[in-house]
């Protein structure tokens, strides 16, 4: 497990202004052993879309919330799973 300093943590919160910030950061150190984890909800999709532009190999990992989609427009999420090992 990685630990920060306070000091770390106030250069970082003053480094990071936005989630395109954070997630750059995440990137660069803390990847690989960071994962996004994703219900398929908007905010999922916007958070996932930023992560693949900065890094396509950052990991993500699904959630199974029991509700399903069978009404209306729906996405073939399947396509758009990725199988991590």
């Amino acid at each position: 497990m990685i630990r920060f300093t306070p000091e770390q943590v106030g250069k970082l919160n003053d480094s990071v202004r936005t989630a395109e910030d954070a997630l750059r950061w995440a990137s660069e150190n803390l990847h690989p052993k960071v994962a996004k984890a994703s219900s398929f909800g908007a905010e999922d999709a916007v958070i996932m879309d930023i992560m693949m532009k900065i890094n396509p190999e950052f990991r993500l990992f699904t959630l199974d919330t029991g509700r399903r989609m069978d009404s209306g427009p729906c996405l073939d999420f399947n396509r758009l799973c990725i199988k991590l090992d």
